[in-house]
C-alpha cells in the first residue's frame, strides 16, 4: 500500500519492463531491479508527483554504483528526481531540452552530485527502453 508520497507504489512501465523481470545484463552496467518497480519515492516541492515518462530498463555502470556505495544513497531517490523531471545540476539550456525531450520522445540526461561531492549521470533513451546511471567517466 502506497502512503501519500507514493512510497511503495508500483510505476507501471519502469523498472523491469520487457517481459524480462529485468534480470538480463547490459552491455553498459548492470540491472538496478530484478523484478517490478518498487521504488521509495520522495516529494518534491517544484516536480511533479507522477513520473513524466518511463525509464524502461534500469542499469548501472559499476562506477557509479561504487559511489553510490559511498555515499550511502541508494539510486532509487536520483531516478525519481529524474524521471519526475528534476534534472538536477544541468544549465537552463539543457533543462529545456530535457523538458523538450519528455514532450519530442528524444533521449534525457540528468546530472547530480552524492553526498561526497561525486557527480551522476542519468540517461533515458529516447526509445524509453532504458535508463542508465553512470559517472561522466563512463560515458
Amino acid at each position: 500500500m502506497a502512503d501519500q508520497f507514493g512510497v511503495g507504489k508500483k510505476w507501471d512501465g519502469c523498472l523491469g519492463d520487457g517481459g524480462s523481470g529485468g534480470s538480463e545484463r547490459k552491455s553498459h552496467g548492470e540491472p538496478l531491479a530484478n523484478s517490478g518497480c518498487l521504488i521509495g519515492m520522495v516529494a518534491f516541492n517544484n516536480a511533479p508527483k507522477r513520473p513524466l515518462f518511463v525509464l524502461g530498463q534500469v542499469v548501472a555502470t559499476p562506477g557509479a554504483l561504487e559511489a553510490l556505495g559511498k555515499s550511502g544513497e541508494s539510486a532509487a531517490s536520483f531516478l525519481v528526481r529524474h524521471a519526475r523531471g528534476d534534472w538536477g545540476d544541468v544549465d537552463g539550456e539543457d533543462g529545456e531540452l530535457n523538458d523538450h525531450a519528455v514532450l519530442e520522445g528524444s533521449r534525457i540526461v540528468s546530472a547530480y552530485r552524492t553526498r561526497t561531492n561525486e557527480k551522476l549521470w542519468i540517461i533515458t533513451e529516447a526509445d524509453r527502453a532504458s535508463t542508465c546511471v553512470l559517472l561522466p567517466s563512463e560515458y
